[in-house]
């Protein structure tokens, strides 16, 4: 039985989405989507077409089948092709640093990009990987 043929999904906005296009999202004690704020956060997926609070928001559920765009934040690393994107704390993802820690992995890059910009990426399960010391 098929539930749902795509991975594209609605929910109410717990806050202004507008803007947010290609954050990682969570949901709030409400059940309604807001933008991550931990980088151990689970995500339910990224802003598609964001909407005003109380309104509904289009996100892109993990596994979603086709290229996106996810948010680099401010200082994302090293982004390449290929490259893994972990949450930051504000819904936005950078390049897997080298340092020891362990990171949410919720995409893959699908081009070059730098701080700030909207990349074309891989959507991917959320998955906690750590990075040893030394690596």
């Amino acid at each position: 039985m098929i539930f749902r043929e795509t991975a594209v999904a609605q929910g109410i906005s717990g806050e202004d989405l507008r803007e947010k296009e290609g954050c990682f999202l969570v949901r709030n004690d409400s059940a309604e989507l807001v933008c991550s704020t931990a980088t151990t956060d689970k995500p339910v997926g990224a802003v598609h077409i964001g909407a005003d609070k109380g309104s509904s928001t289009t996100y892109l559920k993990p596994g979603f089948s086709g290229i996106v765009a996810v948010k680099l934040g401010g200082a994302p690393g090293t982004v390449k092709e290929g490259t893994d994107l972990v949450l930051m704390g504000d819904g936005r993802v950078k390049a897997l640093p080298t340092a020891a820690g362990t990171y949410m992995v919720v995409a893959t890059a699908a081009e070059t990009g730098e701080g700030d910009q909207l990349v074309k990426a891989v959507l991917r399960h959320p998955a906690p990987v750590t990075v040893a010391a030394g690596s």
